[in-house]
């Protein structure tokens, strides 16, 4: 088995047609089953996969062993979530119902039924979950879509209960779980997965508090793999290309830090860059206030105070090519700063996006991943 996002080197296997095999292992021996072959491209470092005759190509970046070896979704999984601060509780809960569903599975089987679980148990909120009776947890042992185990269905409705305890009890899940590593991530320097523990002090005594309190399938290996996957501990290797700007982020905020900053961004929901970036922002443990500039635009103060902090002249953050611009006589170069700010305000889909704003900073994003530079 493996754990949600604790990708033990003892533990970790992926399921293929013959059966179970070890992967790190076989990363290191270079010895790969009949179905399923690694191919190294040159120099690049960019690997294939060949699964069931299938080829999937990934980028060259350096990510950790377990993720250097997977299909895409699984890579998306390392690159996007696993490791970045959570101060959620609502993703909290689905990383614990996710994490007792996994006991004795591989990680992979969950990950490919994340959706199904999302929808069977109400889009992961506690409070609904919390209320299901016999014959809801009876019809979710008939749903194909999740692992149909009573045992586990039961225990999330048990743990969905005691969560909710721990919120009344704490104000929140997020307050209570941060308290288990003093408030800010711990900030590992691995070299390899043999390196990385399966349990610590801090997972054993999480573990303890949670059963005490009347959860299930939260034993330390679970724990720990949840305070991996919600960025209590940064378990990351040192190769890997997440490391350094996960680690710019826990070192500069201290984890707690992430969901009390103020962050905005100019959205525009038809846009995808816009979309793109909003996303990134979430899936980096920040929850904007998302304005739409398009509905209620900036004031003209409030615009050249942006374009300072951009460090932009106006027409740098206009959309020159929008045949408006040409018909209001945007392109008469004598005209001011003022006179372009104001044509902005009247007509904001002139404004480029997507604009991210924290305090006195400011990012265009473009390309999208300019908007960690805001988090650095």
């Amino acid at each position: 088995m493996d754990s949600f996002g604790g990708i033990c080197l003892s533990q970790h296997f992926c399921e293929v047609q013959e059966g179970m095999y070890h992967w790190p292992r076989m990363i290191e021996s270079g010895k790969f089953p009949s179905s399923k072959a690694l191919i190294r491209h040159g120099k690049s470092g960019m690997w294939s996969i060949l699964f069931h005759g299938e080829i999937e190509k990934m980028d060259n970046r350096s990510r950790c062993a377990w993720a250097s070896a997977t299909r895409d979704y699984y890579a998306a999984y390392h690159d996007k979530e696993w490791g970045v601060p959570v101060h959620d509780d609502q993703r909290h809960f689905e990383f614990l119902l996710l994490e007792g569903a996994q006991a004795g599975l591989s990680w992979d089987t969950i990950l490919r039924k994340r959706a199904g679980y999302r929808q069977a148990f109400d889009h992961f909120n506690p409070a609904l979950v919390a209320e299901y009776g016999t014959e809801k947890i009876a019809a979710l042992c008939q749903n194909a879509a999740i692992v149909r185990n009573r045992l586990k269905i039961a225990s999330a409705v048990r743990n969905a209960q005691v969560f909710l305890a721990i919120q009344e009890s704490f104000d929140s899940f997020d307050a209570y779980v941060w308290r288990f590593v003093g408030g800010a991530p711990r900030i590992n320097a691995w070299k390899t997965l043999s390196e990385i523990p399966v349990t610590t002090q801090e997972s054993d005594a999480l573990s303890k508090d949670l059963q005490q309190r009347g959860m299930k399938f939260v034993g330390s290996t679970i724990m720990y793999a949840h305070m991996q996957a919600t960025g209590l501990v940064m378990d990351h290797t040192v190769d890997c290309f997440r490391y350094q700007t996960l680690s710019r982020i826990t070192r500069k905020d201290n984890g707690m830090n992430q969901s009390t900053r103020q962050v905005s961004i100019w959205h525009n929901p038809q846009c995808s860059k816009s979309r793109q970036a909003l996303k990134l922002l979430e899936e980096n443990g920040i929850t904007p206030q998302v304005v739409r500039y398009l509905e209620t635009p900036p004031s003209a103060q409030e615009l050249d105070r942006v374009l300072t902090a951009l460090g932009l002249e106006p027409r740098q953050l206009m959309r020159t090519r929008e045949p408006l611009y040409r018909e209001l006589g945007l392109d008469n170069l004598s005209l001011s700063r003022q006179e372009l700010i104001l044509a902005m305000v009247a007509n904001p889909r002139l404004i480029e996006r997507p604009v991210v704003l924290s305090g006195d900073r400011a990012v265009l994003g473009r390309p999208t991943e300019k908007v960690l530079d805001l988090l650095a």
